[in-house]
């Protein structure tokens, strides 16, 4: 029976990945590295500093710091998708809600849009909250121990495949938000949602 219900926020409840990558284009453009925002979004999902990392970027600090600036100066631009206030309050009554993101305190306190919901969730696990991060499931197992749930009376609904492999490794079913475009198989017993009322549909 599922009891416990953990979201990711990037890409699942607030659409930023525009503006993530567009920030993550430019500053990489500023050390002559040239990609596609398709071939960057195969990198939305990480915590920044492996996605910089991976991208073997030197002054990683200094390039991070940038694309925290650009992310910031835009963060008007991101937009909470369709129905999910709506869907959260009403699951509110019924579940324990929580968070487990790739951002660190400081990129949840800036956002304004995730503030509006922040209020029907009772944990918060971020980057700073664990040593191993996503794909890692320390941070999901991190939320369900905070409230005493065991894995298989949770759900973590998430739009990418390093949500899906944390999920998977830490034995939590995993519904995925194709809403966040994301282009990647799940295997059964794992659920695809096409919108985030189908969340309610399957629930109910």
């Amino acid at each position: 029976m599922i009891k416990n219900i953990i979201f990711d926020i990037d890409g699942t409840l607030i659409n930023t990945t525009h503006v993530n990558m567009k920030g993550l284009q430019s500053v990489l453009e500023k050390e002559k590295i040239y990609k596609t925002i398709e071939e960057l979004t195969d990198y939305d999902g990480l915590p920044s500093s492996v996605t910089l990392s991976q991208l073997k970027i030197d002054n990683l600090t200094e390039v991070e710091k940038k694309w925290h600036d650009y992310v910031q100066d835009h963060k008007d631009e991101f937009t909470i998708y369709y129905a999910i206030p709506t869907i959260l309050k009403l699951l509110s009554k019924d579940y324990k809600l929580s968070l487990v993101t790739s951002r660190n305190k400081k990129e949840v306190a800036y956002d304004k849009k995730l503030n509006h919901i922040m209020a029907y969730f009772d944990g918060l696990i971020c980057y700073d909250d664990t040593k191993e991060h996503k794909p890692h499931p320390a941070p999901l197992l991190k939320a369900i121990n905070q409230f005493d749930y065991k894995p298989e009376e949770t759900i973590y609904i998430g739009d990418s495949i390093y949500d899906y492999q944390a999920a998977t490794s830490a034995g939590i079913r995993f519904f995925k938000a194709a809403w966040g475009n994301k282009d990647f198989d799940l295997v059964a017993p794992n659920i695809h949602l096409k919108t985030p009322i189908d969340l309610l549909m399957y629930l109910n």
